[in-house]
């Protein structure tokens, strides 16, 4: 902590010495106030915890909805390069025309929860790639009839780049397929399918 002398004596003495005690205060406050140091290594894995939120678009095969999409993972360190890795995902439809459906009536929103597997490399320079498959449900609404929900299975890969050990960015593609309980009579094919392409960040902690 740094303490200053009052003008109790004469003025200037006592404007000299604030001054050189402002100046070394502010000098050893720099020191213990520096700039964390940018990664240049390899990612040291020192900690089990991990937040990432992505955001893209994703494209459906066939009546699969596509749209805008995000996506909010959580992991936790199993073993080394393995991480159990816990999903949800939303999209926001948009509107396909097809030849058979002028007006755009095959389109909705999904939501997708999923549990699996990630699997992290090491570099010599902050770069993590890796892969990742995870199963789980689906959840669709679409506009013009009931909701369905039905299995999922995702699989993909994806790198971060770190700039701390702490925080990184990076890109994401994956695919998924399942299958859809739509009612009888819906026109919607109960196939799922899709290819998502996302940019985000990770959090280490």
């Amino acid at each position: 902590m740094c303490h200053f002398f009052e003008a109790a004596g004469p003025l200037a003495y006592a404007r000299s010495v604030n001054r050189s005690l402002l100046i070394a205060c502010a000098l050893t406050l720099a020191g213990e106030a520096r700039a964390e140091q940018l990664l240049e290594g390899p990612f040291p894995f020192a900690r089990d915890n991990e937040l990432s939120i992505h955001g893209g678009y994703a494209a459906g095969f066939g009546d699969t909805f596509a749209g805008p999409k995000i996506l909010i993972d959580y992991g936790y360190k199993l073993d080394r390069g393995i991480w159990l890795d816990l999903g949800i995902g939303f999209l926001s439809g948009v509107c396909r025309p097809r030849m058979d459906s002028p007006a755009c009536v095959r389109n909705g929103d999904s939501a997708e929860v999923l549990g699996g597997i990630k699997w992290k490399l090491r570099m010599n320079v902050p770069v993590v790639p890796y892969a990742k498959l995870q199963g789980g449900l689906a959840y669709q609404f679409p506009d013009i009839a009931r909701s369905a929900w039905g299995p999922l299975v995702r699989g993909g890969v994806g790198a971060n780049y770190f700039l701390y050990e702490w925080i990184g960015l990076g890109a994401e593609v994956t695919m998924s397929l399942g299958r859809a309980s739509y009612e009888e009579g819906s026109t919607l094919s109960r196939a799922l399918g899709g290819l998502d392409a996302t940019l985000g960040a990770e959090l280490q902690f």
